[in-house]
């Protein structure tokens, strides 16, 4: 009668493992808008954990520290649209950067920025 407990483990860990995929960012590339050309671009993001929290965090090019509770370095990769994340006791996580929203006017107040958003989810590692 073996069975059911080891039925058990096997629910108990793919739902520890379908939890590991529940991060993800919302994130919103702005550019400024010269006269004939655009540029700087920066990143904004919003974290979003398994638990239903989230998080305002700096999503520009690079590696940085973040204020989200357990995760002690994120990295983008804009050009390559991927990124990673290391947390607390684990190795690391990987992103993967969703297609673009059409590109849109924004403020604060004026047409002088192009923002274009994304969603970045957890994917397998491969880099």
């Amino acid at each position: 009668m073996q069975l059911p407990t080891i039925s058990l483990a096997v629910l108990a860990m793919a739902n520890a493992v379908a939890a590991v995929g529940r991060d993800y960012v919302e994130t919103n590339w702005r550019c400024t808008i010269f006269p004939t050309t655009v540029g700087p671009c920066t990143g904004a993001g919003r974290w979003h954990n398994e638990y239903g929290q989230t998080w305002e965090i700096n999503a520009s090019d690079g590696c940085r520290s973040v204020p989200v509770t357990g995760i002690t370095q994120v990295c983008f990769d804009w050009k390559n649209g991927r990124g990673h994340f290391l947390a607390a006791n684990q190795p690391k996580r990987c992103l993967s950067k969703g297609p673009d929203s059409p590109d849109y006017y924004c403020g604060p107040g004026t047409d002088a920025y192009r923002c274009v958003n994304q969603v970045w989810t957890e994917v397998t590692c491969t880099w």
